[in-house]
C-alpha cells in the first residue's frame, strides 16, 4: 500500500530530477587520486639528520609555548572579565616571560640547526 506507485506516475523520474547539476557531482576531480608522499632526493636533509637531543629540546619548547599562550589568554580575561586584577596581572606577566623565553630558545635551536 505504501510502496505502490500512482497510476499516472512514470517508472523512472526525469534525468534532471535525479541529478540536476551533473557537472557539480565531483567538484575536485584532480584530487580524487590518493595522495602519495614525495620521495626525497639523495643527499637532502631529512628528519633523521636532526640530533635526538635537539629534537627533544624542541618538543619540550612546544610545551613551554603552550603554557605561555595559555597564560597570555587567561591573564587578560581575569583582569577584564573577572575583575581579579592582581592574579590576572601575575598570570599575564608569566605568559609574557614564558613566550619570551620560548622565542629566545627557538632562536638558539635554529642557530644550532644551521650549524649542523
Amino acid at each position: 500500500m505504501g510502496g505502490d506507485a500512482w497510476p499516472d506516475e512514470p517508472e523512472e523520474p526525469f534525468a534532471e530530477y535525479r541529478d540536476p547539476f551533473p557537472e557539480y557531482r565531483n567538484p575536485f576531480p584532480q584530487y580524487t587520486e590518493p595522495i602519495r608522499p614525495r620521495r626525497r632526493a639523495e643527499g637532502s636533509k631529512t628528519d633523521e639528520s636532526v640530533p635526538p637531543a635537539l629534537q627533544s629540546g624542541l618538543l619540550a619548547l612546544l610545551g613551554v609555548v603552550r603554557i605561555g599562550l595559555f597564560a597570555l589568554a587567561l591573564g587578560p580575561m581575569l583582569v577584564f572579565l573577572g575583575g581579579d586584577r592582581y592574579y590576572g596581572t601575575i598570570i599575564t606577566a608569566i605568559g609574557v616571560v614564558t613566550c619570551t623565553y620560548a622565542a629566545h630558545r627557538y632562536l638558539v635551536y635554529r642557530d644550532l640547526r644551521q650549524k649542523l
